[in-house]
């Protein structure tokens, strides 16, 4: 299953969801759309509500009740290892490794999306692993890399994404990898 994401729900990010979803028609596969809008449900839109271009019909309504349903969810984050068996309740599984993992196929992998750019930097991963830095010195460290871009735009489109997101690592320490560092980090995020 393809994804794709969409920024915006105006007149452009409705007609490129629109277009993706025939052209996967169309090629006879199947696509998960997530469209992602940082204004209120009611703003949603931008200057588009206010303009003809809103009303599109079957599937405008289509869209727009896939949208509240997947709104009124919240993301709920969990933590699992890649090379463990893909599960129904996993929800969205996205790859936060900057490397795609040793012995697995993508098409086994079975992840909606690869963000690399969520993943620690090299030299903080390496540090980790080796014991040269210790586990708080290492999430403090991860924490402000992921203030700055391109980790920031692609946190903020993990975070906007609603319903169970199941963050995949291949690290072999379960207690301590960026995966676990990343999910409490989000989690922090969304109780203040």
């Amino acid at each position: 299953m393809a994804s794709e994401i969409v920024v915006g729900q105006g007149a452009a990010g409705l007609a490129a969801a629109l277009s993706a979803e025939e052209a996967a028609r169309a090629a006879g596969t199947a696509v998960r759309m997530t469209v992602v809008d940082k204004a209120p449900e009611a703003e949603a839109g931008g200057n588009t509500r206010w303009s003809p271009s809103n009303t599109r019909g079957d599937r405008r309504i289509a869209l727009s009740s896939a949208r509240s349903i997947a709104m009124a969810k919240k993301t709920a984050f969990r933590v699992k290892r890649i090379y463990e068996a893909p599960a129904p309740d996993d929800g969205f599984r996205v790859l936060v490794d900057r490397l795609w993992p040793r012995g697995i196929s993508k098409a086994n992998a079975h992840v909606d999306l690869w963000l690399k750019d969520v993943a620690p930097s090299d030299d903080l991963r390496r540090g980790v692993h080796s014991g040269k830095m210790t586990w708080s010195a290492f999430t403090k460290a991860y924490s402000r890399e992921l203030k700055d871009e391109p980790a920031k735009s692609a946190l903020a489109s993990l975070r906007a994404h609603r319903g169970r997101v199941t963050l995949l690592y291949a690290a072999r320490d379960e207690e301590h990898n960026n995966a676990v560092a990343l999910k409490a980090l989000l989690e922090k995020a969304k109780k203040s």
